[in-house]
């Protein structure tokens, strides 16, 4: 396989690993927020009442009893709390109307990031209600919340579908970095480096700017998160950060590449100690994969020895990523486990070629072209040069799937989409039209 392709889904891979535990983290979050809003300085000011705004303000406290009642609060609700708030002359409470109306944006925010089911501009509305609450605590001397509201927005710029890729990870970098202007290590560890953790994910994915100075960025990040995360204490925390270190260190431009290597090695190894088959089956199963890519690239040791280990790797990670239960997961490790065989120089070469071909066709299994379409492409390429690579022998049957296989792969390396995708095919097709009996016609 493609090693920038590898790369590119083992980020990917790495980057999964925050997601566990979120939304026990966001019902805390909304939890502990509610017990702020509704204890004691909310006292009203009856005095301050009057005969205009009367019916509001019933209406404004009736809601705000209704939402410390309730268990997961209604957003029609929240919303309506908002415009009440916007429409009261004379304000009822003890606590600050700008903490109120900043704390009542953040948890509307929370509720359309946790949302599963509805409009597909979730996140969209999330980043609004953040981005107002923002601006409501730049009025108050709420700084930490402030920089929550940052580092929350912050996250969901860095997985959004919409707008430009490029833009949304710049303003996912300026989110992290505002947030840590209050995140400190020796006030606020935890934060701090929970912020690091995530600024290292968004600096190893950044469009704009050198690609070696971003790494480099990425892992004093990653660096400086785990000066917080202890193993006692913040375990998985810790284990997700070495992993993406690894990883960082994997594509890492500047430095001696066989250094590099050994140093993501060491990482994984010491993520694989927190990350347990037991405990953690999904995350023990991606360091294994992902150990598999390192020791396929790495330069020292035994070529040999290091392809055999990653197949060891691979097959270890299949014992847990099975498709049944993690479908995509076991079709990027069955994709790596083709190239491991197609790179391996020992053995039998056929047999090695055969073990690489069914990895792929497995693998195809869950990439299809309507459900993965470039990975079904990138796939279907592979497929193709290991059958061209066969045929001298046999060479009729593998010289056309190789060229059925590299068809497959131009239905989606178009011209217009995938311009070197597409050349590349392109040329390998032609050559195997060349060996074919007959020739054929490019496409």
């Amino acid at each position: 396989m493609d090693p920038k392709r590898i790369n590119v889904v083992a980020g990917r891979r790495a980057a999964a690993y925050d997601r566990s535990g979120m939304a026990f983290a966001c019902a805390t979050f909304a939890l502990v927020l509610l017990a702020g809003l509704l204890t004691k300085p909310f006292r009203a000011h009856s005095e301050d009442f009057t005969t205009t705004d009367e019916s509001n303000q019933t209406e404004f406290f009736s809601l705000i009893q209704r939402w410390e009642n309730s268990s997961s609060p209604d957003l029609e609700l929240l919303k309506r709390l908002l415009k009440l708030e916007a429409n009261l002359p004379n304000w009822p409470l003890n606590t600050p109307r700008e903490e109120f109306r900043g704390k009542l944006l953040t948890t509307i925010g929370n509720e359309y990031k946790n949302r599963r089911e509805g409009p597909p501009d979730n996140v969209e509305q999330a980043i609004s209600f953040y981005e107002a609450a923002i601006t409501t605590y730049s009025l108050t001397a709420m700084r930490s919340h402030w920089a929550e509201a940052q580092h929350d927005v912050a996250r969901l710029y860095a997985d959004r579908l919409h707008g430009d890729r490029a833009e949304n990870l710049e303003k996912a970098i300026a989110g992290y970095e505002n947030a840590l202007t209050v995140r400190r290590p020796d006030s606020l560890p935890n934060e701090w480096g929970q912020t690091q953790y995530y600024l290292g994910n968004a600096l190893s994915k950044r469009v704009r700017g050198d690609r070696a100075e971003n790494l480099e960025r990425a892992i004093k990040a990653y660096e400086a998160a785990l000066t917080v995360q202890r193993l006692g204490a913040s375990p998985v925390e810790r284990a997700k950060t070495l992993s993406n270190l690894a990883s960082t260190y994997h594509d890492r431009v500047l430095g001696d590449r066989g250094d590099n290597i050994e140093q993501a090695i060491k990482f994984y190894r010491e993520a694989d100690k927190i990350f347990l088959r037991e405990t953690f089956p999904q995350m023990w199963g991606w360091t294994q994969s992902n150990l598999g890519n390192v020791y396929i690239d790495r330069l020292k040791g035994s070529r040999a020895d290091n392809i055999d280990e990653a197949i060891k790797l691979y097959n270890a990670a299949l014992s847990v990523l099975t498709r049944g239960t993690f479908p995509e997961d076991w079709a990027w490790t069955k994709s790596s486990l083709g190239r491991a065989y197609e790179k391996r120089p020992i053995g039998d070469v056929e047999d090695n070629l055969q073990r690489a071909i069914a990895a792929y066709d497995d693998a195809l299994k869950v990439y299809t072209r309507e459900a993965f379409a470039e990975d079904f492409a990138n796939t279907q390429q592979k497929l193709g040069d290991l059958y061209f690579r066969r045929s001298g022998r046999d060479g009729t049957k593998n010289i056309e799937l190789a060229i059925k296989a590299f068809d497959a792969s131009l239905s989606i390396y178009t011209h217009e989409a995938f311009p070197q995708d597409w050349a590349r095919t392109q040329h390998e097709r032609g050559l195997a039209l060349y060996r074919a009996p007959g020739g054929g016609s490019c496409r």
